[in-house]
């Protein structure tokens, strides 16, 4: 999917350019994490609840420590939230922290000075729109959902035919 790399490529430059006190590469994945945690956490709660998980984690969790509430940060949901988040973190750092996806992504991706403040606003959107997804995912709106990846689909196709240098040699 090249919408993340895009998505990073762009949290990076905008970083660098705001914040250059701070380091972008870190800044960047930060920024990344916790949207797509919340759509892994929506999508594992999802299953679980499906398949019936939930309910009898629910019920074998001890009684102080399972109540659901606002302020329980060791019910059951909570801690998939922070296994998901750690999970994600991993990943994302492990993918977009080495130096051959750093050179490659700033060889292949291409783009007007111009419309950098666009690409600065899409980026922007995109945390809203992941957790808009978790939400859609979380509160089992499928139908919903299929739609509002529409937008997605299209911003990949988008980004491979416009925003990427086409590296595969012609015979």
């Amino acid at each position: 999917m090249k919408f993340i790399s895009y998505w990073y490529f762009f949290n990076f430059l905008h970083c660098e350019k705001k914040c250059p006190d701070i380091d972008p590469h870190k800044e960047s994945t930060r920024v990344m994490v916790f949207p797509l945690a919340m759509v892994l956490t929506s999508i594992i709660f999802q299953v679980l609840v499906q398949l019936e998980i939930l309910d009898l984690i629910l019920q074998s969790w001890p009684y102080d420590y399972g109540n659901v509430h606002s302020k329980n940060f060791i019910a059951p949901t909570s801690i998939l939230f922070i296994a998901c988040y750690i999970f994600a973190r991993k990943l994302v750092c492990s993918e977009h922290l080495r130096r051959n996806f750093l050179n490659k992504n700033n060889t292949q991706i291409q783009y007007d000075e111009e419309k950098l403040r666009i690409h600065f606003r899409l980026t922007e959107t995109l945390i809203f729109y992941f957790v808009f997804i978790a939400l859609f995912i979380g509160f089992g709106l499928f139908k919903t959902l299929l739609i509002a990846l529409l937008p997605l689909a299209y911003l990949e196709y988008w980004i491979r035919n416009n925003q990427i240098k086409n590296t595969s040699k012609a015979c």
